[in-house]
């Protein structure tokens, strides 16, 4: 039996979150910031490294990073105030600077706290039977994040600037794409009408 490839991930959280008001990266479910709820899932697969991408509330951000220990790397986008393609590129080189032989990267974003960590290893099983270009996850009649990107994809996300996310690599590549289903992907907590229905949604489930 095969066992998991390691992977790098990459979770971005440097954003001033200018649409929720305050720092969404620190908001509170169940007694947890969205960072560690993201922190915490990443940290259950089998990976190489962990680097996450800082920027706006560092002085409250990097403290939480720290606490996950060996294997979660923090590094600071000094240029987040210009968009995610940025941090983006920021993440790449840290993963490729602890990490020069990394297989794939799969990227996540800190403000999807409904993405399960059992769909996260179900998208990782799926890159381990297929190893294909890009998996990316399927949603709402679009595509995006959490995605893993294989080596040959590395130079396309270092050259990503600004506003440009990683989904331009997705739409540059379209026939390379694998999709998978994760119809949580579509809630990430972009405002407070937004974190009301991602905690309302929890209530309902129990949570």
């Amino acid at each position: 039996m095969k066992t998991k490839p390691q992977l790098d991930i990459m979770i971005l959280a440097a954003g001033k979150a200018s649409r929720m008001g305050q720092a969404k990266q620190l908001l509170k479910l169940q007694g947890q910031s969205l960072l560690e709820i993201c922190l915490a899932k990443a940290t259950t697969l089998p990976t190489a490294s962990v680097v996450v991408v800082l920027g706006a509330y560092l002085a409250q951000t990097q403290p939480l990073v720290s606490t996950f220990g060996k294997g979660v790397h923090a590094v600071v986008n000094k240029d987040w105030e210009s968009g995610m393609g940025s941090s983006i590129a920021t993440g790449m080189n840290k993963i490729l600077e602890i990490n020069p032989s990394a297989k794939a990267t799969m990227v996540l974003l800190a403000d999807q706290p409904l993405v399960s960590a059992e769909k996260l290893h179900e998208m990782l099983d799926l890159y381990q039977q297929k190893a294909p270009p890009i998996i990316t996850s399927a949603y709402s009649g679009t595509f995006g994040v959490p995605a893993i990107f294989e080596r040959a994809m590395f130079k396309h996300l270092l050259q990503l600037k600004g506003k440009t996310g990683a989904k331009k690599v997705m739409k540059q590549h379209l026939d390379q794409l694998t999709y998978f289903d994760l119809p949580m992907a579509a809630f990430d907590a972009d405002t407070p009408k937004d974190f009301e229905q991602i905690k309302a949604m929890i209530m309902d489930n129990g949570g």
